[in-house]
């Protein structure tokens, strides 16, 4: 029986070629995994549970954002061109999402409320930055036995707020005096137990105050725009405060108009803006100078018309009258706004009896609210102030146009206001074309090209 087993044996291993042989001892066996396994385990790696960098709007915005400000060498925060004072700009930035998808018949409108909170959000930042500083100096000026703060710090941790204004509690009842007294205050007028609480009130309110009487002149620069998200850089400096000012109070007249000094404000807009479909990324409110050196403000405005190919004439007739009305108001309401607000916010009397300053620092009084919500009550207390009527307001532009996109139909307004336009009451004529109804039945087909707003060189002499 072992020889035949021994036989068999030899006979199974005589049967193997060597090239077989050869092959076995020198690659092993190896079962490959099917198509749909290999597939499932790439996709299943950690490295594809996460979302793309690259692919994100805000990434996109915010490199758009970088390459625009190192072409100029600029920072965002504070920028000084020299050691005077009065020479220092500000470069801010803000962002938000687009909240509706391209397919949707409300994504027009959705870009300009993104635009909106995109602004209130840099608005804001800028205003709790100014009120950070303030506070710091005056804190230092009034506790020169004590470290001395950082704004940057204040900015970056509430904490820091909340521990220095908890000092004000904790000075003696001459020191209170003597804090009272630098606030304008009779120390007289309060008993022992109420002056703590009476001197960081009057505090809060007169730091919220004169910081927020500083961001008059406050203005868009330029913007940034995909299907997803819009990003805009925002400017302030003297300059701008003191033109604004100017503007607002009156007290520019305007120029001889026997001679012109340069391309008017339609010429300069059809420049940069040769196409209809541009103004379509043009936000904001500008301001240029005309061809007779009168500072202009100029706004754009714009607004989405929710009809379709699908509608009647009449519902298409009636959402393009109702989106030009919209876009109207919207317009009358950005110079108004730059003009009142421009009044409002230097007034710190009025800025300190209002509820503004207590709501800036939170419910705690101790505490800086976040930068969009900042923004909303600067807007709320404009609004609530608006005294000034707008006389020698011209429209410049009418446009309709569909977006070169998703092909919503969008139409825009621009108009314009100036000292000049102001005594004079000289009407613009206002250039209408018919709308374009192509591009309606396209919208799942949108493409995402991230877009720019037109940079005026007069607008950035700052």
């Amino acid at each position: 029986m072992k020889k035949l087993t021994s036989l068999a044996l030899f006979i199974c291993l005589s049967s193997v070629t060597p090239f077989a042989s050869a092959d076995l001892k020198s690659t092993p066996s190896k079962v490959e995994p099917s198509s749909e396994t290999a597939l499932e385990a790439e996709v299943s790696k950690p490295a594809h549970n996460f979302p793309i960098a690259e692919q994100l709007s805000t990434n996109a915005l915010a490199s758009q954002r970088n390459d625009y400000l190192a072409k100029r060498g600029w920072q965002l925060g504070r920028n000084q061109r020299s050691n005077d004072p009065n020479d220092a700009f500000y470069i801010g930035w803000g962002e938000a999402s687009i909240n509706a998808s391209t397919n949707d018949i409300s994504f027009a409108d959705a870009r300009i409320a993104a635009f909106e909170k995109a602004l209130l959000a840099a608005k804001g930042q800028y205003a709790k930055e100014v009120i950070t500083e303030t506070m710091a100096t005056t804190i230092n000026e009034n506790f020169r036995d004590e470290r001395p703060v950082n704004a940057q710090e204040l900015l970056k941790d509430n904490s820091a707020a909340r521990s220095l204004l908890h000092k004000l509690q904790g000075l003696s009842d001459a020191a209170l005096d003597a804090l009272l007294e630098k606030l304008g205050e009779n120390p007289e007028d309060y008993a022992h137990e109420a002056k703590q609480n009476i001197a960081k009130d009057i505090f809060t309110r007169r730091v919220t105050s004169k910081s927020l009487a500083k961001v008059a002149g406050f203005r868009t620069l330029v913007s940034f725009e995909d299907n997803h998200a819009v990003g805009v850089i925002v400017v302030h400096s003297h300059k701008l405060a003191e033109q604004a000012k100017s503007i607002s109070q009156g007290s520019v007249v305007a120029n001889n108009t026997d001679q012109k000094r340069g391309p008017s404000v339609l010429e300069q807009l059809s420049q940069q803006l040769p196409s209809e479909s541009n103004y379509i990324f043009q936000h904001g409110l500008r301001v240029l100078n005309d061809e007779y050196g009168n500072p202009t403000l100029v706004a754009f405005s714009q607004s989405g018309v929710r009809a379709t190919n699908h509608d009647s004439k009449f519902m298409l007739n009636s959402a393009i009258k109702a989106a030009k009305s919209s876009a109207r108001s919207m317009a009358e309401g950005r110079i108004a706004d730059f003009l009142n607000g421009t009044v409002a916010l230097t007034s710190e009397s009025t800025l300190e009896s209002s509820d503004v300053a207590s709501r800036v620092f939170g419910q705690d009084g101790e505490r800086l609210e976040e930068a969009s919500s900042i923004g909303k009550m600067m807007n709320e207390f404009i609004k609530q102030n608006s005294k000034m009527k707008l006389k020698g307001l011209n429209t410049l532009k009418t446009w309709t146009a569909n977006h070169p996109e998703t092909g919503h139909l969008i139409t825009g307004e621009v108009l314009v206001w100036s000292p000049y336009t102001r005594d004079q009451v000289t009407n613009y004529a206002a250039k209408k074309r018919p709308s374009s109804n192509h591009g309606g039945d396209n919208l799942q087909k949108a493409t995402n090209k991230l877009r720019s707003s037109a940079d005026f060189n007069d607008d950035a002499s700052f």
